[in-house]
């Protein structure tokens, strides 16, 4: 494909016009996400703050699977809600990201983050710290913990924004979003469905963001209507050795008891953030679900792993 077309194709899908494969528009390569990765941790060695604006271009020329309309106008909601549940609830309210390997990397910065308020996210279980204002403190224990930590604050800001531009196009859907709790309850319906309309989110995708954010959908919103996101994030620290001393104060505990309890000979199975793996294996739950599946020329019997 030549670039003139490639930027066709780009045009018809930022403006809205038609489905187009996001293959067609940027086949990403293994370079395009290697430099994405180059890219911001480069940018994070230095000594101040970064904003995340300057990884935008990177992130969507990586194409992520887990972010496929980036480019789109319109939002989109599977990777804004897998955004939302890796970020604490505070994050609507963020300005600026610290990530460092411990407590003593931000006391020696000037941050007793240990004293802010601890809070957490449904789909990710790390130190998170809010100073209760707009700073968000992030403990980070390796690098891969940045290989997550910055495509998803990018890819937060991106979907909010979007949404902060729909918001604004029409002069009264701010007013519609300051007194929709007043809203007769005949009405109520009527203009949660204009809402929709206007933010191009579908009824189900509407369902599943009050689920998320609850009661706060609405103050949520209003909060995108109010400003667009412009993270700041700043790395303190960050070198292999933090990382060893971070893995190296977890670790030790659990040393201990492996040497209470005699278990150190023992091989040691290390299990990613899905806890439930551990049940499914050990449970009886995959024995119990009897199942085969059948694929052309292929037969996986579930029972028998």
């Amino acid at each position: 494909m030549d670039i003139g077309s490639m930027r066709e194709k780009a045009e018809r899908l930022s403006s809205g016009e038609g489905e187009v494969d996001r293959d067609e528009i940027h086949p990403a390569s293994k370079q395009d996400v290697e430099l994405y990765i180059r890219t911001y941790s480069t940018i994070l060695r230095s000594s101040g703050e970064v904003k995340l604006r300057a990884l935008v271009q990177a992130h969507l020329n990586a194409d992520s699977a887990l972010h496929v309309s980036a480019r789109s106008h319109e939002p989109d909601m599977s990777a804004f809600f897998y955004c939302v549940q890796r970020l604490p609830a505070c994050i609507v309210k963020v300005r600026r990201v610290l990530l460092g390997q411990s407590a003593d990397v931000f006391r020696k910065q000037g941050f007793d983050v240990e004293t802010w308020e601890a809070v957490t996210a449904p789909g990710r279980r790390r130190g998170w710290f809010y100073d209760g204002k707009e700073t968000l403190a992030v403990y980070v224990s390796s690098a891969s913990d940045v290989d997550d930590l910055i495509p998803t604050l990018t890819g937060f800001q991106i979907e909010w924004n979007k949404i902060h531009e729909l918001i604004n196009e029409e002069p009264n859907t701010r007013e519609l979003l300051a007194t929709v709790q007043s809203t007769p309850p005949a009405l109520y319906d009527e203009v949660v469905r204009v809402l929709e309309h206007r933010l191009l989110i579908k009824a189900e995708d509407w369902e599943r963001l009050t689920t998320l954010w609850g009661e706060a959908i609405w103050d949520n919103l209003r909060l995108i209507a109010n400003s667009d996101k412009s993270f700041t994030v700043r790395m303190l620290g960050g070198t292999y050795v933090g990382y060893a001393k971070a893995t190296q104060q977890w670790w030790a505990p659990v040393n201990r008891l492996f040497e209470k309890r005699d278990l150190c000979d023992r091989p040691v199975y290390f299990v990613s953030s899905n806890t439930h793996a551990l049940v499914n294996l050990l449970g009886g739950s995959m024995y119990s679900a009897y199942t085969f599946v059948a694929v052309p020329g292929l037969t996986y019997g579930v029972g028998a792993i």
